[in-house]
């Protein structure tokens, strides 16, 4: 038989549960198992947002760091390239003035 807490510390007999009484304190403890659930699944609900959240944070810095890797290597190659253009223009400069002295010097032979 089920017995109410706290009447026996109070010094009365135990007093039998009527049948209502006994199932408004199994819904009680049901409501109760239910609500500790229901906290306990909002707890793994907030931790499994934060760890996509974090995913989603790190996903992010990956593409901004290859972004930042690819706009660098762009960069470079296009400095590699027009360091390429000026040194051609320099020879080419240079092959000028050559032909321009060679021309000069056959101008005076002749």
């Amino acid at each position: 038989a089920a017995v109410v807490a706290g009447t026996e510390a109070e010094g009365q007999p135990p007093k039998k549960l009527t049948k209502e009484e006994r199932e408004a304190l199994k819904a009680e403890r049901a409501a109760a198992k239910l609500e500790r659930e229901v906290e306990k699944l909002e707890r793994q609900a907030a931790r499994e947002a934060e760890r996509v959240r974090k995913e989603v944070e790190r996903a992010a810095a990956l593409e901004q760091s290859q972004a930042v890797a690819v706009a660098v290597a762009a960069a470079k190659e296009q400095h590699r390239l027009e360091q390429e253009r000026l040194k051609e223009q320099k020879a080419a400069e240079k092959a000028s003035k050559a032909a321009e002295r060679e021309s000069a010097r056959a101008e005076k032979v002749l």
